[in-house]
């Protein structure tokens, strides 16, 4: 179950013991008192999480994040914004610093 607290509405809690505080092109995700930030892209009703950027801890840039703890992040991330009302996907690799003002 997931819920945002009153004071801020970009920042959905989950009684699976993780949490997301979401912006624009931006999310970090906290688990088990550790944090990830990744890149996401928000517009309208859409939001996209890029894989590739679920990649290190901020607290431990130099651990690699492993193939299903990405994916269960990834997993996690899409089902606070899908509950948060967000048509949610998953895409690969992220927008390239060219790339920001191309559609997608």
């Amino acid at each position: 179950m997931f819920n945002t607290p009153w004071y801020d509405k970009a920042l959905i809690r989950s009684d699976d013991g993780f949490s997301l505080r979401w912006g624009q092109d931006w999310a970090t995700y906290e688990e088990n008192g550790r944090k990830l930030t990744l890149t996401i892209d928000v517009g309208g009703s859409g939001a996209t999480v890029f894989l590739d950027t679920i990649s290190r801890w901020d607290d431990n840039p130099s651990e690699v994040v492993d193939a299903l703890t990405q994916r269960r992040i990834a997993g996690n991330v899409m089902s606070a914004l899908t509950w948060k009302g967000f048509s949610a996907e998953v895409m690969a690799a992220g927008p390239g610093p060219d790339d920001r003002s191309q559609p997608r």
